[in-house]
């Protein structure tokens, strides 16, 4: 928040009472603490649609204030993330909880409230890497080398020819140059290969907790077109044992692995890949 004033996050499902669910995806994002689009409260956004008086007179207790309910992401625009202050007990909370809302028009009143977590550091804390478009391995590498001698480095241990890119990367790079590449580890299954620079165009960085780390390096297994989601621990120790002759050569680390999950299904293919 200090940072940006809101936005995406690296760690977008929820790992909260034996399960882990995907939380913020589709493009949800954390809103910003200072914002025009007029939708300030949970209240704000049902008064589109359900009548105020309806509205008003909606709780099974004597004790309703929906404007307690301040937005903390507007997710996918059917569901909510808000911060709770009490909206439905006579006493305002000194501290929010956070609630998780469905709204459809088939919910009672709107809206209905699906999970709730007793602090906003509760929240956070529980966050992990997992799921739609959590699925590379970024390692950090820290050089006094340019990124074309990474390049250069990285073709020479495998063989592979980085092709370089000038686009934003479907919007999420700020960078002059970056590349890509394909490495195949066997007949039906490869890594996609992204090289970027760390710090962005306008001074911010890919991962801003570990800015002493010039590169990040972006693998992605894939059986054909289809992403590994699960088993992250396994598909680690195959990026550590194909990479390693380049590792040995640089200092790095993981800066963000999937949250691993067991998949014995996902696995088993993985598995049959090595033995074909």
């Amino acid at each position: 928040m200090k940072l940006q004033n809101g936005g995406y996050l690296w760690k977008s499902a929820l790992d909260y009472d034996g399960e882990v669910n995907e939380l913020f995806c589709n493009g949800s994002t954390i809103e910003p603490i200072f914002t025009d689009n007029g939708y300030k409260t949970l209240k704000d956004v049902l008064m589109e649609y359900v009548d105020r008086e309806e509205l008003e007179n909606s709780s099974k207790t004597k004790f309703l204030n929906l404007d307690r309910l301040p937005i903390l992401s507007q997710m996918d625009g059917h569901k909510m993330l808000c911060f709770d202050y009490g909206y439905n007990m006579e006493a305002e909370y000194e501290i929010p909880e956070i609630v998780y809302f469905d709204l459809e028009w088939w919910a009672e009143d709107g809206y209905e409230e699906k999970l709730r977590v007793k602090s906003y550091d509760d929240l956070i804390d529980n966050l992990v890497y997992y799921g739609y478009e959590s699925t590379s391995y970024y390692v950090g590498v820290n050089s006094k080398e340019t990124i074309e001698k990474i390049v250069e480095l990285i073709g020479n241990t495998f063989n592979l020819q980085l092709e370089v890119r000038t686009d934003d990367g479907y919007g999420w790079y700020n960078f002059d140059t970056w590349y890509r590449g394909e490495l195949k580890l066997n007949r039906n299954l490869s890594a996609i290969i992204k090289l970027t620079p760390n710090k962005f165009l306008n001074n911010t960085f890919l991962f801003q907790n570990d800015k002493e780390f010039n590169f990040v390096i972006d693998i992605e297994i894939k059986i054909g077109a289809e992403s590994c989601q699960d088993n992250s621990n396994y598909l680690k120790s195959i990026i550590l044992d194909k990479f390693d002759q380049f590792l040995s050569n640089v200092h790095w680390k993981f800066l963000e692995v999937p949250f691993h999950k067991e998949n014995k299904i996902e696995l088993e293919k993985i598995v049959k890949t090595f033995e074909e």
